[in-house]
């Protein structure tokens, strides 16, 4: 019995088996017998669109009521010199100020509390203070190439050092970094003959005395010198009255840089004369083929770079305009010129949409998309920048003679942040621009 229930089994196994391989199908063409072949999806990937870019002079930024200050001069060996400066109001830690019977100024400090040095961090530079003869409005906007007066012939005060973000010996007890600046007598004595009135408020004070500019002596050796960010609204950014009176040998008055003082940053690039000749030939001289090698971006109302698409509008009037089209991705690339940089480069640049032909922005529909979507942001390991531009580029495709100005790519923080990069051309060698594009076509 055991052994025919076990030859029944068996039969009925093999002829299973012959069954189901009688029925299998290659999975690749399943529903081939219902779907027309018209109607196949037509999956494409391209990343050889036509790219044109160049870099350009940024007119200016706004540089008012910014927390944190460049001040320094650096000599960078492709952008050439910048040199960072500080128009400022000081304001009253209190008002009714009385100096007292007898009383002698014995000295007037300005200290900078130091947040980040960019550059050689072994130079020297010489800082200089000057007073302002025209006054700040604190409800004005100020932007980077705009010059307010001061006093040019009466310096204040100087001092030549190698900044540093180490912490500061004074009377054998170790206080946060800072710059330190001495100045004159004559200030002392102009605050100590003032009309009582002048400390009653802010209001009488600023009239009284308009403010400081602070700037540094350009330095003259490529790879040269430095810019420091000061922090204004620290407590040891202030300036100090150190006095005595009859009844008192040791005596202080502060004055502050708050965040209701006026205050600005002014950009000296010295019109690029001592740039490289690559840069200026296509900078400032408008060579913008040479955009196909290399491109240039420098914050603090620096250079900036255009991006422009023609190869988009040819692959949509090819396409056609087919709403049925659809952008998978489109990503694009930007790589490192520079192998070793002789700053870090930005953390982040930003693209925009160029609005017309003056050079206005907006944002794209992209970056609504989100930050972390959007992109941006240096690749450590590719030492590329990579954002997403789904959007743009559908419309490009949709609408191919549609008006467009093109992009902008810019450093983000343009105003304090002095870190600038060089970028692989349009059609450089190795690392060009890449713009990728995964798209469906239902036609």
């Amino acid at each position: 019995m055991k052994i025919k229930i076990s030859a029944w089994i068996f039969t009925a196994l093999a002829t299973l088996l012959v069954l189901m391989g009688s029925c299998k199908k290659d999975g690749d063409e399943i529903g081939l017998n219902i779907q027309p072949p018209g109607d196949a999806l037509k999956l494409a990937i391209t990343d050889t669109i036509t790219t044109v870019a160049f870099s350009v002079r940024e007119d200016s930024v706004r540089t008012d009521k910014l927390s944190t200050s460049l001040i320094g001069s650096y000599f960078d060996p492709v952008f050439g010199k910048t040199t960072a400066s500080l128009f400022t109001e000081v304001l009253l830690s209190n008002v009714l100020l009385n100096f007292g019977e007898g009383a002698v100024i014995d000295s007037v400090v300005l200290s900078l509390a130091y947040q980040n040095i960019w550059g050689d961090t072994a130079s020297y530079q010489t800082f200089r203070v000057f007073e302002l003869t025209d006054s700040l409005n604190i409800d004005s906007a100020y932007f980077s190439n705009r010059m307010t007066s001061y006093d040019q012939i009466n310096e204040l005060g100087s001092v030549t050092v190698i900044p540093t973000t180490d912490s500061v010996l004074m009377d054998t007890v170790k206080v946060a970094p800072h710059l330190r600046i001495p100045l004159s007598q004559a200030l002392a004595g102009k605050f100590l003959g003032a009309n009582p009135d002048v400390y009653s408020s802010n209001i009488s004070f600023r009239q009284f005395f308009k403010g400081l500019f602070i700037t540094a002596d350009p330095v003259d050796e490529a790879g040269k010198g430095a810019l420091s960010t000061f922090s204004l609204l620290a407590e040891n950014t202030n300036l100090r009255i150190y006095y005595q009176n009859n009844e008192n040998d040791s005596l202080t008055y502060t004055f502050y840089i708050t965040s209701g003082a006026a205050r600005y940053n002014h950009y000296e690039h010295f019109d690029y004369e001592h740039a490289s000749p690559e840069f200026r030939q296509q900078v400032i001289e408008g060579d913008t083929s040479l955009g196909r090698d290399v491109l240039y971006m420098e914050p603090l109302g620096g250079v900036k770079t255009y991006l422009h698409f023609p190869g988009l509008a040819a692959l949509g009037s090819q396409i056609g305009e087919n709403e049925n089209m659809a952008v998978n991705e489109a990503q694009i690339f930007f790589s490192m010129f520079d192998p070793e940089p002789v700053l870090d480069p930005p953390p982040r640049l930003v693209l925009a949409k160029l609005t017309d032909d003056e050079g206005s922005t907006t944002l794209l529909d992209d970056q609504r998309e989100g930050e972390v979507y959007f992109g941006g942001f240096y690749n450590t390991d590719t030492k590329e920048y990579m954002f997403r531009l789904n959007r743009y580029v559908q419309q490009r495709l949709l609408d191919p003679e549609g008006e467009d100005f093109g992009l902008a790519l810019m450093i983000p923080g343009a105003s304090s942040v002095p870190q600038r990069v060089l970028l692989n051309g349009s059609a450089a060698e190795n690392g060009r621009i890449r713009l990728v594009i995964k798209y469906t076509n239902f036609q």
